[in-house]
């Protein structure tokens, strides 16, 4: 065991605050598509493996109540997960690979090792740290100029 739970909070931490300031730039549909915008019940008796079962299945009801209650309250449906729930899903997922991973192996750097994420490095935790970094160092600098610029400089 040793699962690297800050690393893990961080990484969930960077993406929700990329998140977070993306999204106060509030950009419209029209920017995105413009290229000129570049850039148990608690009884006695109940089993560990049923805890450990609700407790994975759990968000995925609370996900699916979502949905449901979306609905009755005229919030409207979803019609695509954004970028911004996709980004923050597909971080969680990414963290959740190194649980019960080791420290040595997490910092281990695998030799000759091709990520997809290039500038991401050759090891897990690189990869992880290089989530944030890569938010915070290219992606939200590099929109909020492009929408700042569009913004400026609208389409005649």
């Amino acid at each position: 065991m040793g699962t690297d739970w800050q690393l893990i909070r961080d990484t969930l931490s960077a993406t929700i605050d990329a998140c977070e300031k993306l999204e106060l730039l509030a950009v419209t549909d029209a920017e995105k598509g413009d290229p000129r915008a570049r850039v148990g019940d608690n009884e006695e008796g109940v089993a560990v493996g049923d805890f450990f079962d609700r407790f994975w299945t759990y968000p995925e009801g609370v996900q699916r109540d979502i949905i449901r209650l979306r609905s009755k309250l005229g919030s409207g449906d979803q019609k695509h997960h954004t970028a911004f729930s996709r980004a923050l899903v597909n971080t969680a997922l990414a963290c959740a690979e190194i649980i019960d991973v080791r420290s040595e192996e997490l910092h281990r750097e695998v030799e000759g090792f091709e990520s997809h994420c290039g500038s991401a490095g050759r090891s897990m935790k690189s990869q992880l740290t290089g989530i944030g970094s890569i938010y915070a160092s290219w992606m939200v600098p590099s929109i909020t100029k492009a929408v700042t610029d569009y913004r400026e400089h609208p389409p005649k």
